[in-house]
């Protein structure tokens, strides 16, 4: 019985392995016969992968950002003959019909003149009785033709100091005081910047304007500061040279003694040059008090201040704190501004100083752009105001 039955399990161990095997030859054909090769595949996916790109591309052109329209070109922006170099882009939205200055260089930095310069403030003034100009019929807001600016004297005879003259034919000639009345305007330059020499003073020349030059000793000789020589043939042309002290100090500061040693050593730079002492003093940073008015007193004549650093008062005539308007053009509201003080003073038949520092085509903040100048000193030209140094205008103020 037990032989019998373990013939029977063996039977049926070796069927079922058999039929095992039988599934998986069935399988392994199925799967052979179902599947495709490696390579198949491989090609499947290098063929299909454009298309997906070809769907991505689409995508993306469709959501890309329509280009957008160009603004239509500014009738105030069509082409009249300048070029982009001497054409610099306007920075102000004032009205730009005073008058057109191209031939005068324009300054390339941020914040440069635009050559077709807004209005500045109306003239209704005629314009002082002058026998260089006589016949010039130059209505408001116009501009005189403009021959091209002088070269500054070569060689003109060195001064006489003992009596303040010289035969050089460019000399703006002193007048005496009791020819004067107002409107006076006096325009000043501090520091002893070279631009003195060789951009304002060719500037002025060209309208007959003088003007002062207050000099820190110490600087001059110095980069970009004038020359002796250079102070010398502004002298002879009629400008006033005054005092700026000799190191530029806050004179607040520093005691009598050392006061009057700036003062001494101003003197004692003068003398070697063969100038006589100067009569005129700017305050350093417009920085003074009593102390140190009561030292330069004992030096100078006058004393010239800045805003701000006068006290109230009823008028400008105090020799010792003649208040100077700022003239730092650098910037058309800048040029405005000054503008308007000058109209006001001519208005007023009043006495304006002005004062500045550099005028050249990168200016620092305290100083001007030359086509500014060159602007503000064709509208001075044009209202009735006379314009003296600052010694004229002591010799008036002290009668």
């Amino acid at each position: 019985m037990i032989k019998i039955g373990s013939k029977k399990i063996q039977n049926s161990f070796k069927t079922s392995f058999l039929v095992t095997l039988a599934c998986i030859f069935v399988l392994i054909l199925i799967i052979a016969a179902g599947c495709e090769s490696p390579d198949q595949f491989s090609e499947e996916i290098e063929e299909e992968a454009p298309v997906v790109e070809e769907e991505t591309l689409l995508t993306e052109e469709k959501t890309e950002e329509p280009e957008r329209p160009v603004a239509p070109e500014s009738p105030d922006s069509k082409d009249d003959g300048d070029t982009a170099d001497s054409r610099p882009e306007a920075k102000s939205n004032q009205p730009q019909d005073y008058m057109e200055r191209n031939d005068l260089e324009t300054p390339e930095p941020a914040g440069q003149p635009d050559p077709e310069f807004f209005e500045l403030p109306d003239l209704e003034l005629e314009k002082a009785a002058d026998p260089d100009h006589a016949g010039d019929d130059v209505p408001a807001g116009g501009s005189p033709e403009e021959p091209d600016l002088p070269e500054p004297p070569e060689s003109p005879e060195k001064p006489d100091h003992d009596t303040g003259t010289t035969t050089s034919a460019d000399q703006h000639q002193h007048r005496d005081a009791s020819t004067l009345e107002p409107p006076l305007l006096a325009i000043t330059f501090d520091d002893g910047n070279a631009s003195d020499f060789t951009t304002a003073f060719p500037l002025m020349q060209e309208y007959g304007i003088p003007g002062t030059t207050y000099i820190t000793t110490s600087l001059i000789g110095k980069v970009n500061h004038l020359t002796w020589e250079q102070v010398r043939l502004l002298e002879q042309a009629g400008w006033t040279i005054g005092c700026h002290s000799h190191t530029h100090p806050y004179l607040s500061e520093l005691s009598r003694e050392e006061i009057s040693e700036e003062m001494e050593e101003v003197d004692r730079a003068f003398r070697e040059q063969g100038f006589n002492p100067p009569d005129h003093h700017a305050y350093p940073y417009g920085d003074y008090d009593v102390e140190v008015i009561e030292v330069v007193k004992r030096h100078r004549s006058t004393g010239r201040a800045i805003p701000g650093s006068v006290p109230p008062k009823a008028d400008n005539h105090d020799l010792y704190q003649l208040e100077a308007i700022q003239a730092y053009l650098n910037c058309e509201e800048s040029l405005y501004e000054t503008a308007l003080q000058v109209r006001e003073a001519a208005l007023e038949e009043t006495i304006l100083i002005l004062y500045t520092h550099d005028i050249k085509d990168e200016p620092s903040e305290y100083g001007a752009y030359p086509y500014y100048f060159a602007e503000l000193l064709d509208y001075i030209n044009q209202l009735d105001i006379e314009t003296v140094t600052i010694d004229e205008l002591y010799e008036y103020l002290k009668n």
